[in-house]
Formats: structure tokens, sequence, C-alpha cells
């Protein structure tokens, strides 16, 4: 059975702020703790977000967009947009993946989400933890559920992360997360993208608290990043029904993306424009997509291939082609 995505939206914001060294950003406490790291301290742990090179020197400024809005008011933003032209009955799921967490004085933030967009009827559920490719567990899941329903009716993909006060937003030699949305509908029905292939998969790195590397540990998970990248593009460049023609990475750092096109460089590398140097979480690779999509070079019957990264020992793949 065939699956087909269509009406990619993202969400851009003109707000920015920017981090230099070791400044989270976070809310601090009397003695420079921030809530996240008086939390993990209570439970004998410590947050490790060292923004300094090798070398010792303080990391360059790098400027992240953030938003005032919350999860559900960046999706409703944009969530119209992609639901344009559609009934609302056609809606039968909608599935919010996301990797941190956003606290809401009411009711759920799938639930939000829900009504905000006016799908009252559908089914809407979370998923999280996954890591950054929690979107593609939320396609699997979709594609599960619309086996079943009838041909017309689809399914609502909404990615999105927000960094509140509870989390940093930069440590080591990352790019800083950036407030970040996406909303794409899958369906049965031919739409602007065929899903060709898509899998994730995680491992464990001996703990799944994201904030509690040393250099030492962080540097090892990239470089087990890298070469599980490196493998899965070697295989698909090696496939004739799976060769890209295009290749969207996860905004991790330079040297994750500087390492991939080394290791393959035939393969075409497409680096979106809109904030590069900064990570989108489970939206990161969604925003090269619609860049790509909006742009002259992506043609009909072209390959794309998305790989989503990280936090912890998590990849994902997603493989479709242009209709």
């Amino acid at each position: 059975m065939k699956f087909y995505l269509s009406k990619l939206h993202v969400y851009h914001t003109e707000s920015k702020k920017s981090v230099t060294g070791n400044d989270s950003l976070c809310s601090k406490s009397v003695d420079g703790r921030t809530t996240l790291e008086w939390l993990l301290h209570e439970y004998g742990m410590e947050v490790c977000q060292y923004d300094f090179l090798p070398d010792g020197t303080q990391a360059k400024d790098e400027i992240f967009p953030c938003t005032e809005l919350t999860i559900p008011g960046m999706i409703k933003e944009i969530g119209g947009r992609t639901l344009s032209g559609m009934a609302p009955g056609d809606i039968e799921y909608v599935a919010y993946c996301h990797h941190l967490h956003e606290e809401l004085n009411t009711i759920t933030p799938s639930m939000k989400i829900k009504n905000e967009l006016a799908l009252k009827k559908s089914l809407s559920f979370a998923i999280e933890g996954c890591g950054h490719p929690v979107s593609l567990r939320g396609l699997e899941i979709l594609q599960m559920f619309l086996k079943t329903a009838a041909p017309h009716k689809k399914g609502l993909l909404a990615a999105a992360d927000r960094v509140n006060p509870l989390y940093p937003r930069k440590y080591f030699s990352q790019f800083p997360y950036g407030d970040a949305a996406a909303t794409v509908v899958i369906s049965q029905e031919p739409g602007d993208l065929e899903i060709v292939d898509c899998h994730l998969s995680t491992w464990s790195i001996g703990t799944n608290n994201q904030w509690d590397f040393g250099r030492k540990g962080f540097e090892d998970i990239e470089r087990e990043w890298l070469n599980r990248a490196v493998q899965q593009l070697i295989n698909a460049m090696a496939d004739p029904n799976l060769r890209p023609d295009y290749v969207i990475v996860q905004h991790v750092s330079d040297g994750l993306l500087e390492g991939l096109q080394q290791a393959c460089p035939e393969a075409n590398l497409y680096l979106r424009s809109y904030h590069a140097k900064a990570n989108f979480m489970s939206a990161d690779p969604w925003y090269g997509l619609y860049e790509l999509m909006h742009s002259s070079k992506f043609q009909r019957g072209e390959r794309v291939m998305l790989i989503f990264i990280g936090p912890l020992g998590a990849l994902g793949i997603l493989h479709a082609s242009r209709t």
C-alpha cells in the first residue's frame, strides 16, 4: 500500500537571539544554576554544557530562532495552511511528535492542537521518546492506522519543539536548539511526495539523559552518529531503488555535516538557508525539505533522503520521491 505526503509547511519567525560561550539562556537561580540543573542535581547528576572549543577558547556567537508562541500556537499558524482546502472530517488522526516537553496550564498539547485546528472529531495523540527522529515513528503509526481507514481519510503529522527555561539551548559543539514546527498530511491519495521507505533505529549509549555527558562522551556519540549516518547513506547510494538525488541531514554540528560530505562526496547534500546554524530537533530535516520543494531544483521523479539524528542513540531515515 502506497502512502503520500502533502502540503508540508514549517514555522518561521523573525524573532531570534544569540548565545555565546556557556550562556544557556535559562533562568538562573541565585547560585547560577538553572532549574534543570537543580532538578538533575537532586538525582545526583550534573548538566554538562561546555560551549568552548577544544583549545579552550570560547565559542563564537550563534543565532537561533525563538518564539513566545506555545507549541499549539506555532502548529495552529502553519497547520491552517496545511489543512487548507480539506474538509475537517477528512483528518482522522493527529500525531503530535516532540522531543522536549511543552507545559500547558489547561489541557494536554495534543488535545489543544486538535482544538486549535478545529479537528474535534479526530483522534489526537502525542509521541515522544525516540529523540529527534520521533516524527518518523509518528509516520509509521499513522500509516498503520490509515491502512484500515477509508481511502479518503488522512492523518496530520505535527513535529514541533520549543525550548522553555527548563532546558538549555546549547551544549558542547552542537548548534543551539531553535524553536520550530512542521506540519504535513499523510494519506493514500496521491500527493506531493511518495514515501519509499521509512525506518528508525535506537541504541543504548549508557544514559537516558542527553545532558549527562562529559566532553569525551559527547564526542564519542557524535562519531557514532556520523558512522551510522555514513553507512546508511552508502547503502542508499548503492541501491538503484533508493539512490537519492538530494540528501537532507539533521543540522547537528559543523563536524557532522562536514564529516558526512567528506565521507560521501558523491552525495548531493542539501543544506537549508533558514538558520543553518540551529538544530530544530524533531522538525529539523522537514525545514530542509520545505526549502528544497519550493526551489526549482527538486523535479518530478527525483528522490530525497532525510536523515534524522540524536540527541542520544537515535537515527531515522526517510526516503521519498517527488510525484
